[in-house]
Formats: structure tokens, C-alpha cells, sequence
């Protein structure tokens, strides 16, 4: 994905934005700059700080939105975080999800060795591969397709579409 970095920053402004409606509201954003104007009158004017690096150092009541790497390394990889904060924009949605599943390195497809499943019924050959999945990429998954080619002596598991909120 080319535009990896666009969509995280993107995610993260979205994440921030979404920080802000849950923590700050009107009256707290308003008390942190009059006691950003009390704490900074009695600095000397060359020891004085912005407000950006005021609220940096001290948050909103001592509450703060995670930095970048931290979000990248906490909430984005939190499904079901992301999902209400991203879900209303359809491919900055699409594009999470397809980021997450390469950042998590999970397949969309695998193949078995046809020997290996053979004997199995169409039930037990679905709850094999799900236990290998699970087991194998630590995730469930929502679904996915078999296709059995005896004659390449292969059982192709394609269309994986995983349940990454675990």
C-alpha cells in the first residue's frame, strides 16, 4: 500500500479527534487556557511556554491522547477501537482493515497437501482448517472458501476473511 502512511496519520487525527469528544468537553478546553494564562503570568516572559506545549506537558486534568507511536503500536491494531471512530468513511474503513490484516501479517489464502485431508468430511475438513488458522495466526476468522484439487494433490483455502477484534 503506497499511501500506508497517509492512511495511519489519517487514523491517528480521526483517533485524536474522537480522544477529544470522549474527554475534553467546551468547559474543560475552556478552563485549560485560563489556567494556562494564571500559570503563565507568573512566569517571566522568556520562561513562558505555548499553550500547544502547555497542554503537551500537562494534558486535559492530567488525561492525554496517546502519541503517535503509541497509537500505532495500541489502538490501530484494536479492531474493534478503530471500527466506530473509521466505519462512517467507507474506504478510509476498507483501507484500515487491508493495512491491518499485512501489518498482522495474516493470509488470505493457504494451501494444504490433499493427502493431508483426504479422509475428512466436508465438516471436519472446515473445523481443521479453522483450528489451523486459529491456532497457527493466534486470530478466527469470519469465513472462507475450499476448493480441493485432487490432481495437484491440493486443498486451496482462499477468501480468508478474519475476525482480527480477538
Amino acid at each position: 500500500m503506497k499511501n500506508k502512511d497517509l492512511l495511519r496519520k489519517c487514523c491517528y487525527e480521526l483517533y485524536k479527534n474522537n480522544w477529544f469528544r470522549e474527554h475534553v468537553t467546551k468547559y474543560a478546553d475552556d478552563d485549560i487556557v485560563a489556567d494556562y494564562y494564571h500559570d503563565m503570568c507568573l512566569e517571566e516572559p522568556e520562561d513562558r511556554c505555548s499553550l500547544k506545549d502547555y497542554i503537551q506537558e500537562g494534558g486535559y486534568n492530567g488525561e492525554m491522547y496517546a502519541c503517535y507511536k503509541e497509537f500505532l503500536q495500541n489502538e490501530y491494531l484494536d479492531i474493534e477501537y478503530m471500527e466506530p471512530i473509521l466505519e462512517d468513511y467507507k474506504q478510509l474503513w476498507a483501507d484500515y482493515k487491508d493495512d491491518l490484516m499485512k501489518t498482522l501479517r495474516l493470509p488470505k489464502s493457504i494451501k494444504f497437501k490433499y493427502s493431508q485431508v483426504s479422509k475428512m468430511s466436508q465438516d471436519e475438513l472446515e473445523n481443521f482448517i479453522a483450528e489451523h488458522l486459529s491456532a497457527r495466526y493466534g486470530y478466527c476468522h469470519y469465513g472462507f472458501e475450499v476448493k480441493i484439487v485432487k490432481e495437484e494433490d491440493a486443498v486451496y483455502v482462499t477468501n480468508i476473511e478474519w475476525d482480527v477484534s480477538q
